[in-house]
């Protein structure tokens, strides 16, 4: 893996900014388009509360070491 966290967290955001105004633009053009970013979607923000938790763990972790 050449790639750190930081431009992994990086390329996350620029393609989550580039699906959004791919949606104001052009939105949704079939319900099976709708049905599989939905899915995506969902599943992204299951993955992006788990995203948090461990960088507010590790967060914590630098904090107890320095304290």
């Amino acid at each position: 893996m050449t790639e750190n966290i930081e431009q992994h967290a990086e390329g996350a955001a620029r393609s989550l900014v580039e699906l959004v105004r791919a949606l104001q633009d052009r939105g949704i053009e079939r319900p099976v388009e709708a049905y599989r970013v939905h899915s995506y979607l969902t599943r992204c923000a299951g993955e992006l509360r788990t995203a948090v938790e461990l960088i507010e763990a590790s967060v914590q972790q630098l904090q107890n070491r320095v304290g």
